[in-house]
């Protein structure tokens, strides 16, 4: 046999594609994945793995941000509350819990490289990563663990690795100054929106309202979390009108829902997908929102909310 055959295992927790996922590779030896979208954080840190050390990646539509932790669980509920963007964790860690600080430094830098390299890196990311400390032999075997683990992302659809040949040249401009906060950043990664096919006929179309949101302020408003982003309902309100602060990147997006008809008259004429709630309400409102704030449920609470009680 030619080519090098390989066996792929994945572990659907919920019997769902979009639920927790525990992935595996007969040729990753010690190699173990998870992949979760955000609402489903508090399932996926349950499991054991989760405890270990490893490297973790946070996804939007097209940019990633790369972490380590020594403890996954708590670096992944960290970052509910202090990343409001990103729709999508993916955990790597080791069978054996053979990992160690030199090893997840290392192979966080490595990462770090590669996804800026194909221009789709948060500049959460800063730096290039903690010194790398391993030796040759170390170093070999860690980068056959990457080389598994790109395979499985990019099998499972991500590709933030790989470079495109048109790669948008906001990223590469993106934050002269890499000094954005979370926010900030939120909005730049919604430079697209996507239109659902799942649309819904008007507000009294049946919805679990346990999972709806409402946007506060003087705007008629309901999105709820998705998989891969925040989905504004069709008939929900938009102003038309953008105050002096509002970021050339929403205009952008205003101007296109505009443009599209999926807005019109100051209505959403279709549920629209935003890579987050922050992108969602600022495009709604014409100005700067913090969406983990500004959307709540009907009991009152809003997302950053429910998220803290998730992290404790």
């Amino acid at each position: 046999m030619s080519t090098k055959t390989k066996t792929i295992k994945m572990l659907l927790y919920s019997g769902s594609i979009n639920g927790v996922i525990n992935i595996s590779n007969s040729a990753w030896e010690s190699g173990k994945m998870y992949a979760a979208p955000r609402d489903s954080i508090e399932d996926l840190v349950s499991r054991a793995d989760c405890k270990k050390y490893g490297v973790y990646l946070l996804l939007s539509e097209q940019l990633v941000y790369v972490g380590q932790a020594r403890d996954l669980e708590r670096r992944t509920k960290q970052h509910l509350a202090d990343k409001d963007w990103w729709s999508r964790v993916i955990l790597m860690t080791t069978k054996d819990d053979s990992f160690n600080a030199s090893d997840i430094d290392y192979l966080e830098s490595r990462l770090i490289d590669l996804a800026t390299a194909a221009g789709k890196s948060d500049t959460d990311n800063k730096k290039r990563g903690n010194p790398q400390k391993v030796d040759e032999f170390r170093q070999a075997e860690l980068e056959q663990y990457l080389e598994e683990a790109i395979f499985i992302l990019e099998l499972i659809g991500i590709k933030v690795f790989k470079k495109d040949q048109n790669t948008n040249k906001r990223v590469g401009n993106k934050r002269k100054n890499n000094t954005l906060s979370s926010h900030d950043s939120s909005t730049i990664h919604s430079l697209q929106t996507e239109t659902t096919t799942d649309t819904n006929d008007d507000f009294e179309s049946p919805l679990d309202e346990s999972n709806i949101l409402h946007l506060i302020g003087n705007v008629t408003a309901r999105g709820k979390i998705c998989d891969d982003g925040f989905l504004v309902l069709k008939s929900s309100s938009f102003v038309m009108n953008e105050c002096t602060s509002c970021k050339p990147s929403i205009v952008k997006i205003r101007d296109a829902l505009l443009r599209e008809g999926k807005v019109k008259n100051g209505i959403f004429t279709v549920d629209v997908k935003f890579s987050s709630p922050s992108a969602a309400a600022s495009c709604i409102k014409g100005c700067p929102v913090n969406g983990r704030i500004a959307w709540r449920y009907s009991d009152g609470k809003n997302i950053k909310n429910k998220d803290e009680e998730v992290k404790d």
